[in-house]
């Protein structure tokens, strides 16, 4: 990661502590009450763990209201919060390297993979949240039941989904690493207590308009939970459905026709189980670090179940339509990454980590996916013969 000369220095923000070290939600919440708390210290109010916490659970009323009704009401919410964030980023990023452009600081460095300044250990380490931030893909899949012409519209925009973001995040990407040396970015963002970089970096470029970054971040926090909160709840519906869970969660609202049985247990352990974490971890980065790895474990072994079910199913099932190359070239590319993300991520570099913030990621995931797989193997083998013996669709 390289950085212009042009800008050697930046204002700092106002510093964010970790209200008493404590977390307030999931990642979605916890993240949620970190920007709550960042809007307190812009307008000089004291940040709290109090402050935290009712940040977080106000983010979790907000999304369950969004939620309750029609999915495409929901749909339309999310997509107003991403669509907000999503043109400020990009803005401040035209902004800064225009900027930069001017006074020609702008170069190809931050492209350069071997400017990573933590080596291949911080690659894969990066890898690791890349895939947590680009894990909402396979929300399109979820809503299937709920949407028109699924089979036309669905494949499109899964891969529309994975390859639009990917180029935004590149370009975005690009704007943020070249407002500052990485060093500022590190020591006197990071190392100091910045909730996000990027409010110091656009209170250089665009003045008081940096109270955008935490108001954004808002929205951002919103969005993202919002989707994971509408595939979640349908996941674990179709999974109840199926015989896999408690049959209360396969039920659907009278009212709005929705799952709201699983979509509240969703929310209910997103607004709960993390507080204890929390207090484990001891701060709030820790927390939602080690939640969002535990979650790309777990995201990891869905796309190996995928990728392995791919040309299994088409084998057995529709021989016919077997392709060589999407029901098998690209599984096997797809087993071959995912696995070795997960093996040298999780277990090589986490296992040599402290066992509170590395090996218990690697060992509990571990041993609730193998419970998971004799959970399911035991309901299945429950399951009468005949329906055991139905072909998939």
């Amino acid at each position: 990661m390289g950085a212009p000369r042009s800008v050697n220095r930046c204002e700092r923000g106002p510093h964010i502590p970790e209200p008493d070290g404590w977390v307030a939600g999931s990642p979605g919440s916890a993240v949620g009450g970190l920007f709550s708390n960042a809007l307190l210290a812009i307008v000089g109010l004291k940040a709290t763990f109090t402050t935290a916490v009712a940040g977080g659970l106000v983010v979790v009323a907000l999304v369950a209201a969004a939620t309750y009704r029609q999915v495409q009401v929901s749909a339309r919410v999310v997509g107003v919060f991403m669509v907000v964030e999503a043109a400020f980023v990009a803005a401040l990023a035209v902004v800064i390297i225009v900027a930069q452009a001017m006074r020609g600081g702008l170069s190809a460095a931050p492209l350069d993979p071997a400017a990573a300044t933590g080596g291949a250990q911080g690659v894969n380490a990066a890898a690791v949240f890349g895939m947590l931030a680009i894990s909402g893909f396979d929300v399109v899949a979820p809503v299937a039941e709920e949407t028109r012409t699924p089979r036309r519209l669905l494949p499109l925009a899964t891969i529309l989904i994975t390859v639009l973001p990917a180029l935004y995040w590149i370009f975005v990407s690009y704007g943020v690493v070249s407002a500052a040396p990485v060093a500022t970015f590190v020591h006197r963002y990071i190392g100091a207590g910045q909730v996000t970089p990027l409010y110091p970096v656009a209170g250089r470029y665009i003045g008081d308009l940096k109270v955008l970054v935490p108001l954004t971040g808002m929205t951002a926090v919103l969005a993202c939970f919002g989707a994971n909160a509408l595939a979640g709840g349908r996941t674990l519906y179709a999974v109840a459905r199926e015989g896999l869970a408690p049959g209360g969660l396969a039920k659907t609202s009278p009212r709005s026709r929705m799952p709201w049985n699983a979509q509240l247990l969703v929310l209910a352990v997103a607004a709960v189980a993390p507080v204890g974490l929390g207090l484990w971890q001891g701060s709030y980065l820790a927390a939602f670090s080690w939640a969002g790895q535990v979650i790309v474990f777990f995201i990891l072994i869905s796309h190996l179940a995928v990728n392995l079910a791919n040309p299994l199913y088409h084998l057995r099932y529709r021989r016919e339509r077997f392709s060589w190359l999407t029901n098998a070239a690209v599984p096997a590319l797809g087993l071959a990454i995912d696995g070795y993300v997960l093996f040298v991520a999780f277990f090589r570099n986490l296992l040599a980590k402290p066992f509170t913030s590395g090996g218990s990621i690697a060992w509990l995931s571990l041993t609730w996916a193998v419970l998971g797989m004799i959970w399911a193997a035991w309901a299945w083998a429950r399951r009468p013969a005949a329906n055991r013996q139905q072909t998939p669709g």
